[in-house]
């Protein structure tokens, strides 16, 4: 009835449970429209594999809808083997991110490598090996149809205020089948810089140490609220080896409430029992979290370099009314604080609250899975990290 056809379709793809799914959207009493598109929803499952360059599930003759068993489906994926196509992505920077990949078995496995480079840092040098259980997928799930465990080996160096932080590290990340939670473990080596130019908050951490830790991460509630809980042990040689638990929770809510009104909010806590190295405290600031305010400014300073916090929250209330498609302006009420409850160093006064209240004004653009921002704010109240009209430029993923 089906049949898989075409040279550059890795073996994996060609499996019953693939076959059987097709046939069972051949058997649904909807509209042969209908039909096509499921057909086309099983394709997007499918391209979300590593090194898959694109999926093709068609008909013999797309208008041809009566006897359906004379015009079957016909499906061919395209692979990447060798270099892959560079392509952008947004965290906190613009990201262009080059690599290799290849399928080194014919089942389910692909290796990638890759370098990830950041408009605000060095390149992210990083190793994914993948393993996907197709043998074990079920199509008929709208999403996450099959498990996914990737290990990975990655060095980066991270900058604040031109002073750099490395991270060697090796993950083991598991996306098991049909679930929104997601496990990482993780192994690592974090070195602050500790040279005579480097600031006091570097100077009092310890540095170099090793994290071990496990996070979990699970969006619910058609991603409206998503939840983060990590949990790791920070071994370090200060006087005598030490070993520091830890364990920090975020959660975020998305909302949008109808009338072109959307609400977003997001908190998170640190919890050890004494201070922990800046690199592991929550660095707050930037659009979306704090308008008005830099990145990671949010906090208490020491010879104007941020502290980190310990604690945050952050609200806003956006009104972008659609006038013109990806290109709106947008009205908005945004509010935060973050604590700094331990520090390791000396000259911080702990505990030490930080907040923010803005309303202003500004542009959004979307375009390829990120959010572009051009907003003029200023405070509710005068702080000290926002007390006049302030001109900001930023993105955030979507």
């Amino acid at each position: 009835m089906y049949k898989i056809k075409g040279k550059t379709t890795p073996e994996f793809v060609a499996n019953e449970l693939l076959l059987d799914e097709l046939n069972r959207i051949r058997k649904e009493k909807i509209p042969f429209a209908q039909k096509n598109e499921e057909a086309q929803k099983l394709a997007k499952k499918l391209s979300s594999i590593s090194s898959v360059k694109s999926v093709e599930i068609k008909r013999r003759f797309p208008s041809f809808y009566r006897f359906e068993f004379l015009n079957p489906y016909s499906v061919k994926v395209h692979s990447y083997k060798g270099f892959l196509p560079p392509y952008f992505s947004v965290s906190k920077s613009f990201d262009i991110n080059l690599g290799w990949a290849n399928f080194v078995d014919s089942e389910n496995e692909t290796i990638e490598l890759g370098a990830q480079f950041k408009s605000i840092r060095p390149p992210k040098l990083i190793m994914h090996y993948n393993i996907y259980d197709l043998k074990n997928a079920d199509f008929s799930l709208h999403e996450n149809c099959f498990s996914t465990l990737r290990v990975s080996v990655s060095n980066e160096t991270q900058y604040v205020k031109k002073q750099p932080i490395r991270i060697y590290s090796f993950d083991v990340f598991f996306h098991p089948k049909h679930m929104n939670m997601t496990q990482l473990a993780s192994l690592s080596v974090v070195s602050e810089c500790h040279e005579t130019s480097a600031p006091l908050t570097f100077l009092f951490d310890p540095s170099p140490y090793l994290k071990v830790s496990y996070k979990l991460e699970n969006k619910a509630l058609k991603n409206i609220v998503s939840f983060s809980s990590e949990f790791a042990c920070l071994v370090y040689n200060k006087k005598k080896q030490r070993a520091k638990p830890m364990v920090k929770f975020i959660t975020t809510l998305k909302k949008k409430l109808g009338l072109g009104f959307s609400a977003f909010c997001t908190g998170g806590m640190l919890i050890s029992r004494s201070a922990v190295p800046f690199a592991e405290k929550f660095q707050i600031g930037g659009i979306e979290l704090t308008r008005g305010i830099e990145s990671r400014d949010l906090c208490m300073r020491a010879n104007n370099f941020p502290s980190g916090s310990d604690m945050f929250a952050s609200g806003t209330l956006d009104y972008c009314p659609a006038l013109v498609p990806n290109v709106n302006p947008h009205f908005f009420v945004n509010g935060a604080f973050s604590a700094n409850l331990q520090s390791n160093n000396m000259f911080d006064v702990v505990p030490r609250l930080s907040s923010v209240l803005s309303v202003g004004t500004g542009i959004k653009f979307q375009y390829k899975g990120a959010t572009f921002e051009a907003n003029v704010q200023f405070p509710y109240k005068k702080s000290d990290h926002l007390h006049f009209l302030r001109f900001q430029l930023g993105v955030t993923p979507i």
